[in-house]
């Protein structure tokens, strides 16, 4: 927040689980599915929207 990155309009706490909550079921997903996705690709899809929407402050 201090740097600019985030929004000062967001909850850190909120965002910490929300972050937390797809990184964790994505890989427990990949753990026994590791064929269905590549994990480090979704994860470029999935997480890069979620910390832009940080920033924006559109949680």
């Amino acid at each position: 927040m201090d740097k600019g990155l985030i929004s000062r309009d967001v909850n850190p706490t909120q965002v910490a689980l929300g972050l937390w909550t797809l990184i964790d079921e994505m890989v427990r997903k990949w753990m026994f599915y590791p064929q269905d996705f590549n994990l480090q690709a979704l994860g470029k899809c999935v997480i890069d929207p979620y910390l832009e929407g940080l920033r924006s402050g559109d949680v």
